[in-house]
């Protein structure tokens, strides 16, 4: 195993309150735009329902069932998974309106604000994937970045296709699962992302495995072409930091009970004192490898210029 890439002291690791709000900032930005169709949604909903003169009007021909069905609390997966028949639709339907949509004078904004809160639980879901592929997003222009410095020739895998082809521009990264480059003639690195290793048996962030891009798969089942395993936790609630690292750390500690000698490493975006503290301690230690805080741009340098270089 390697040593670790630098002894990071705590303060170096913590988040900062500046660090918070910028992050808040941009998570407000983001969400305000990506908002948009789920208010327009409200919008339509107020105008549609605007001339219906009785709740059980909202019944008639099936025109709502589905706005209807939302209101009730049911999410579009939730829709997906059971497969209502239309005679369930129905009957839910009538129960949602008999039960919830009793007051004549407030039945539509009821409708209106029961709908809008469900599908606000979607947006939720949404925008924490988001946070996941911006902190993702981040490490890989930092990366790509690496090996382009170092004048190293790679290869990107698009997770649709699972083709890899080479790579042109730093802005289409959301789509990349996988990058492929040379360590020398005889030997090829393969980073993988977000990928269940069948010898740890859960998923991780990170994989740096010896592969070339034909023999992917048995490489993962092979623990002696592991050469690292990283965690990448892009949320920036203070409140979480705790939580983050804790599944981070386990994910880590499993790796390392299946292969002692492996590189193990952490980024996170938000690092409280105490999460801070153990990380300098585990890099102390040689329990974990390298870390690096994801708002600090040196630390994320320092730790992909390290990975590409094992």
């Amino acid at each position: 195993m390697e040593e670790a890439i630098m002894i990071l002291e705590v303060a170096d690791l913590v988040t900062s309150k500046e660090d918070y709000k910028k992050g808040f900032l941009e998570i407000a930005l983001i969400k305000s735009e990506h908002m948009r169709p789920y208010v327009a949604e409200t919008r339509s909903l107020e105008a549609l329902t605007a001339e219906i003169d009785l709740p059980e009007d909202l019944l008639i021909g099936g025109k709502f069932s589905n706005s209807l069905l939302t209101a009730y609390g049911m999410s579009t997966k939730a829709l997906n998974y059971l497969k209502l028949t239309q005679e369930d639709v129905q009957l839910l339907s009538k129960e949602f309106v008999e039960n919830y949509l009793t007051d004549l004078r407030e039945f539509r904004t009821e409708f209106s604000i029961r709908y809008t809160i469900i599908r606000g639980d979607t947006f939720g879901g949404k925008m924490k994937n988001l946070i996941g592929t911006l902190a993702k997003r981040k490490a890989l222009h930092s990366i790509m970045a690496s090996l382009n410095v170092l004048g190293i020739d790679f290869s990107v895998r698009i997770k649709e296709s699972k083709k890899f082809v080479p790579f042109l521009e730093y802005e289409l990264v959301d789509g990349i699962d996988a990058i492929h480059w040379h360590k020398d003639e005889f030997i090829s690195r393969i980073l993988l992302f977000d990928k269940r290793s069948p010898i740890v048996k859960t998923n991780i962030d990170i994989i740096l495995i010896e592969s070339d891009r034909g023999s992917i798969k048995e490489s993962l089942c092979d623990g002696e072409k592991y050469i690292a395993c990283g965690e990448l936790k892009g949320g920036i609630d203070p409140t979480g930091s705790d939580e983050h690292w804790k599944t981070a750390n386990e994910a880590l500690r499993r790796v390392r009970k299946v292969k002692e000698s492996i590189n193990t490493f952490f980024i996170g975006a938000a690092i409280e004192n105490r999460v801070a503290d153990e990380i300098k301690q585990q890099l102390e230690s040689g329990i974990l490898t390298a870390a690096a805080n994801l708002n600090h741009d040196s630390q994320v340098a320092d730790l992909c210029n390290w990975l590409v270089s094992l």
